[in-house]
């Protein structure tokens, strides 16, 4: 039970089976639901798909805890560990977590695409005249269709995950999936059409993407729903406004619980809850006037390490770096004791640093860091 300053809120709990392993521990989906007293929107959220990711459990935690201060209209879905048999992966004191031990499949490569553009223009020709808004109800019955023809079949662990999380997610009008990057100042990934509200998150950096299809969750969730938000304009001549939210919210470094982050965030997801209309707080608190960085996903790139050995960052994240100057240095461990034992990393162009990489092992040709670029505003 959530306790607040007037009244208690009970989220309702349910336990979903995924498999049972040979020893006969049970791993079971934990999904908690709350209902407002007045309608409004559906609003989904999950975390640690990666499951060593936890920085979201956190976040998600501190909703809940401030949750009695608001008043909830609509519906709330969370499954604040939404991957229970990656969490248990692990390699002395570290948490795998992001790939199946079994397959190497990554865990959120594995949602299923259910654009079908036969169907969804068979649908539309045949509702020339219900409203776009009616329409959507129809629409998504048919994915969920979709859905359940896709799980057909005995599928792997990973595959049951992906259905399961998915599913749940249909019937929401946002869903957001955090996740965590290496070391890292928050950002997100958004589809383009749905910046101006997922900026409410009050994340500093966005990263806007096209109208794609990968299999990770946040474009399962948008990708149908924007196509045919475009095909109902192309085929009746009506503007309509695709009508769902999402993103994939990378919130803090992976396997860390960093409680002044967790409340700052938490808070941005507070205020976006309430720009998306789900709550309305209570004793004159008020939402953040939103202040973020946003631009293309191609301006979103990623600095490869051109020698392998040890390396030192020399510069913060999240600050303009100019130019040439040095980022970090590499200690090559087979040169100590010479000239040559630092190389010297230099930013390649006018750039925001976002990520660095967690291990200070780095090896030649493989990830040092992402950066924004800033040459190609």
């Amino acid at each position: 039970m959530l306790y607040g300053r007037d009244h208690i809120i009970t989220p309702h709990i349910r336990h979903i089976p995924l498999r049972t392993l040979p020893s006969g521990v049970a791993h079971t989906l934990r999904v908690l639901e709350i209902g407002g007293t007045t309608p409004g929107p559906h609003v989904y959220l999950q975390a640690a798909l990666h499951a060593g990711e936890v920085m979201g459990i956190g976040v998600l935690q501190h909703l809940l805890e401030q949750l009695p201060n608001y008043t909830l209209h609509g519906t709330l879905t969370l499954v604040p560990c939404a991957n229970p048999y990656g969490i248990d992966q692990k390699a002395g004191e570290y948490t795998q977590g992001r790939f199946d031990p079994s397959t190497g499949e990554n865990w959120n490569r594995q949602f299923v695409n259910l654009w079908d553009e036969a169907a969804a223009t068979d649908l539309i020709q045949a509702n020339q005249d219900v409203p776009f808004k009616a329409l959507q109800d129809k629409y998504r019955a048919h994915l969920i269709t979709r859905l359940q023809a896709a799980q057909q079949g005995n599928a792997g662990y990973g595959a049951t995950l992906a259905h399961t999380l998915q599913g749940l997610a249909l019937n929401a009008d946002v869903a957001l999936d955090l996740h965590c990057d290496s070391i890292t100042v928050p950002y997100a990934y958004v589809p383009s059409f749905a910046v101006g509200d997922i900026r409410h998150l009050h994340m500093p950096f966005l990263m806007a993407t096209p109208k794609t299809f990968s299999p990770c969750f946040n474009e399962a969730f948008f990708y149908p729903w924007w196509q045919f938000t475009d095909l109902y304009t192309q085929l009746t001549g009506q503007n309509a406004a695709c009508p769902v939210r999402s993103c994939t919210y990378e919130v803090g470094a992976k396997e860390r619980l960093d409680q002044e982050n967790v409340h700052s965030l938490g808070q941005g997801l507070l205020d976006f809850c309430c720009h998306m209309g789900l709550l309305t707080p209570k004793a004159g608190l008020k939402p953040r006037v939103p202040e973020n960085i946003i631009l293309p996903v191609d301006q979103f790139k990623r600095m490869m390490a051109p020698v392998s050995g040890i390396v030192r960052w020399t510069c913060p994240l999240g600050k303009p770096v100019e130019r040439g100057a040095e980022i970090g240095r590499i200690l090559k461990p087979t040169a100590l004791g010479t000239d040559e034992a630092y190389h010297i990393i230099q930013a390649p162009k006018n750039l925001i640093p976002i990520t660095q990489t967690a291990s200070a092992i780095v090896m030649e040709g493989a990830e040092l860091y992402k950066y924004l670029s800033l040459e190609e505003i």
